[in-house]
């Protein structure tokens, strides 16, 4: 029922169905923020018999890139798996290298600026991925600066004039990469291919009808930047998963060693994204 304690009621599942085996439960949250609460409420609770294990929780993102880095350790053929564990869970974060140095691809006085607030980082999502996967999260801004190069290259194929003219300047693409990067993220995590959208023009500004017309180009080209640079996103991250499923290499939660002899609980979700909906239906 919608008037009781969502957490307290899984809390009282997981110590009735569970315990005392609760290290061998896998939780998956839609994000972070129910690890926190639902740990303080079974440390408190005097009916599950301490010390004890509690099992594992992970939002969703975090199990995503877990099973994105199986995924493509497994596409490059490279087998020594126990060298990465079974499953990763959130470390303290370490700080990365950016791999395409925003400020340098910027002109004037647009590089000499802090533009960190724009990309804040959630410090329970972030783990070490270098650790255990080749490629290197690309934040935000990465992510405008990559989508910069492949609009430049797009327009100069195609001869568009807004393209150029926007994605030529750092300080007018700001805005416009940034709701493109967001825009990549969401198609990915839908699971689909983007098609072009025509006949736009009088309805958008010149530069979004640019974009949208080579929209297609411009995804598969941004895909394949981020392959030739090592870089992945949390959207990324969610296509490769469901490139594995849907080629069949990974079908069945058994061939996952990241659940692998996990009793695995689904918990807080509503309205799945493709991604989310493919992989549930295969997993379970």
């Amino acid at each position: 029922p919608w008037e009781h304690d969502f957490l307290q009621a899984l809390a009282d599942a997981l110590i009735h169905d569970h315990a005392p085996e609760l290290d061998q439960v896998l939780l998956i949250f839609p994000h972070a923020r129910p690890v926190r609460y639902l740990r303080r409420i079974l440390a408190a609770r005097p009916d599950l018999a301490k010390p004890c294990l509690l099992p594992g929780m992970l939002s969703l993102p975090l199990f995503l890139s877990n099973l994105a880095a199986e995924a493509d350790e497994d596409s490059r053929g490279r087998g020594n798996h126990k060298e990465h564990g079974p499953l990763r869970f959130p470390l303290p974060r370490t700080p990365s290298p950016s791999l395409t140095r925003i400020g340098q691809a910027w002109e004037g006085d647009l590089a000499s600026q802090n533009w960190g607030d724009l990309a804040p980082l959630d410090r329970e999502e972030r783990m070490p991925r270098q650790q255990m996967f080749p490629r290197q999260t690309a934040h935000v801004l990465d992510q405008v600066a990559v989508l910069r190069e492949v609009a430049l290259q797009v327009a100069e194929t195609t001869g568009h004039t807004a393209l150029t003219a926007v994605a030529a300047d750092a300080r007018r693409w700001l805005p416009w990469g940034s709701r493109l990067a967001a825009l990549m993220e969401d198609i990915f995590t839908a699971g689909i291919t983007p098609g072009n959208f025509d006949y736009l023009e009088g309805n958008v500004p010149p530069f979004a009808a640019a974009l949208l017309e080579n929209l297609a180009a411009i995804h598969q080209a941004y895909i394949v930047e981020l392959d030739r640079r090592q870089l992945t996103t949390s959207g990324y991250d969610s296509r490769l998963v469901l490139e594995a499923v849907r080629a069949g290499a990974k079908s069945g939660g058994a061939n996952w060693r990241a659940i692998r002899d996990r009793r695995v609980i689904l918990a807080g979700f509503y309205g799945l994204s493709g991604v989310e909906d493919g992989l549930f239906k295969d997993l379970w």
